[in-house]
């Protein structure tokens, strides 16, 4: 937590420090009230008039602190935005750079509550109370210490004040970390729900899963209420037992101050500081609280976000260059074993083949025999657990995951989404490739009457068009993807599942036509796209 914290709020410790100097000048303009309020009571007392001095002072300090609590709100803001950013920008970017097997451990809405409802709450380390805790910290010691002075037997009442502010508060700040963490679990339940049902919309309603998949949402919502009902009713009870506490000894101090002037043991000038102290204290206190309470919430959330800011996450970077590439078109497999885990069976064995430079390769094997691993694996998202995965004589390792994806390899999964805002960007990834480069593909694979159809051609939005293509249609879609990356070997899975007869001809086709200058690797049951392929790999 405290390395997280250093590198997000390394271009904010200006601010931090600001805001602390800020507070802790507030709560010494805090201090000296109740001092001018004793002296203003003496002077009363004494003289029977009121002397304008003093109360031109007060008003002063109280203009003064006013205007610096509303400039502590305003970079507390700031301060609180700026957090939010840079930590939502570092766990994005790990998330992004976290590897398959790594992926895999989350759930559907885990990671969408980790980035959303764990920030909010990790924000906490630096709201306004977290931040005024050793100004608080300053102001309750100092008064402490002032009435201690005044008068040694009233002050063991602020003592004994203090004593069970603090037990308060660290009683509940163990319940509040406990119940964030179960409220931030729940809350990933919840995103799973949704999110579970939106990919398997279809399949929940054709086999009337829709009663089911309410209950499970509704018993994820309620326990969601009945911890958020617990946290709430121990914040609810929190600062008020704080404020009970102060307002109860306030009572014991006027009733003993008052015996005290009886006997002639305390003057009004001094009750009238204790008291002002006392009063004064109960806003520290309730901050005390507050802080502990925050400060417990945020250490919740930032455990839960430990994984996710750590530094051992994989991350490529294009180590190679354009020159290497040129010489890196032949794929091979030397003695290539993988598996997933120790305990996990071995996907497969000491694999080994060469692809020719350019061509068709098919790869066939039974269902779970390893072939969309195979391609995993090739493009560096599976690293072997044995033998080397090598382009021309460079292995995976030298060239690094993210130059082979971009250069070397393309991957059209069977379920490839449509990515981006449109049709254009789905289809070019953001690359600067010309519309006629792009549209010469329709034609081969039969989507000339689809594109015709679009409203605003290449620049439909993608939301619009989602839901009017059929799955042929998005699959098609996404193997012109791959061939306009035109990289030197590109690897389909599975690229006509989703096709009638006439469809897969024609895609069969445009992949035989791409095959005369690439090397191109199908996967596939079929054996429509594959009959002419001049190498085979067996699994």
């Amino acid at each position: 937590m405290i390395s997280i914290l250093h590198t997000i709020l390394r271009g904010s410790r200006f601010l931090i420090f600001f805001l602390i100097c800020i507070n802790i000048f507030s709560n010494i303009l805090i201090y000296i009230q109740p001092l001018y309020i004793g002296n203003l009571v003496g002077f009363f007392s004494s003289y029977g008039t009121i002397d304008v001095r003093y109360c031109i002072i007060l008003f002063f300090l109280f203009i003064s602190n006013s205007l610096l609590n509303a400039l502590t709100n305003y970079c507390s803001q700031l301060l609180s935005q700026r957090f939010v950013l840079k930590l939502q920008l570092l766990v994005g970017r790990h998330i992004f750079n976290l590897s398959t097997l790594e992926l895999a451990k989350y759930s559907n809405g885990e990671l969408a509550s980790r980035t959303i409802s764990d920030i909010t709450v990790a924000k906490n380390i630096v709201n306004p109370q977290v931040l005024s805790l050793p100004g608080t910290i300053l102001l309750i010691l100092c008064s402490t210490i002032t009435i201690i002075i005044i008068d040694p037997i009233l002050s063991l009442t602020t003592i004994f004040l203090l004593a069970l502010i603090l037990i308060i508060s660290l009683i509940s700040g163990k319940q509040i970390s406990k119940l964030t963490k179960s409220i931030q679990q729940q809350y990933s339940h919840i995103g799973e729900n949704i999110q579970k049902f939106a990919s398997s919309a279809i399949f929940v309603k054709a086999n009337n899963l829709e009663t089911q998949s309410i209950k499970n949402y509704t018993l994820a919502s309620e326990s969601l209420f009945h911890s958020s009902k617990k946290l709430a009713r121990i914040l609810a009870i929190l600062s008020p037992i704080s404020s009970l506490a102060a307002q109860f000894f306030l009572i014991i101090v006027i009733f003993l101050g008052s015996v005290r002037i009886a006997s002639n043991d305390l003057s009004y000038q001094s009750l009238a500081v204790i008291i002002t102290f006392l009063l004064i204290l109960v806003s520290p206190l309730g901050s005390f609280t507050s802080s502990i309470s925050s400060i417990a919430s945020a250490v919740t959330a930032f455990e839960r976000l430990k994984p996710l800011t750590s530094d051992n996450q994989v991350t490529n970077t294009l180590t190679g260059n354009l020159e290497l590439a040129n010489s890196c078109y032949r794929l091979r497999f030397n003695n290539v074993s993988i598996q997933y885990s120790s305990c996990s069976p071995v996907v497969f064995q000491a694999m080994s083949f060469e692809l020719p430079e350019n061509g068709l390769v098919s790869v066939t094997g039974p269902s779970g025999s390893g072939k969309t691993t195979l391609a995993l694996a090739a493009i560096g998202i599976v690293p072997p657990s044995e033998g080397q995965i090598l382009y021309g004589t460079q292995t995976i390792e030298q060239l690094g995951g993210e130059f082979i994806r971009e250069h070397l390899v393309s991957l059209v999964l069977q379920e490839s989404p449509l990515y981006g805002r449109t049709l254009r960007e789905s289809l070019t990834l953001g690359r600067n490739i010309p519309d006629s480069t792009v549209l010469r593909w329709f034609e081969p694979f039969g989507l000339t009457p689809f594109y015709r159809k679009l409203p605003d051609g290449l620049d439909s939005a993608l939301s619009d068009l989602i839901s009017d293509a059929s799955a042929g249609e998005m699959q098609r879609l996404s193997i012109i993807r791959g061939f306009l990356r035109n990289t030197p070997i590109i690897i389909l899975d599975e690229p006509t599942s989703h096709l009638d007869s006439q469809s897969e001809r024609k895609v069969s086709d445009a992949i035989q036509m791409f095959a005369k200058n690439h090397t191109v690797v199908v996967i596939s049951h079929r054996l429509e796209p594959i009959q002419n392929a001049v190498f085979n790999i067996q699994l």
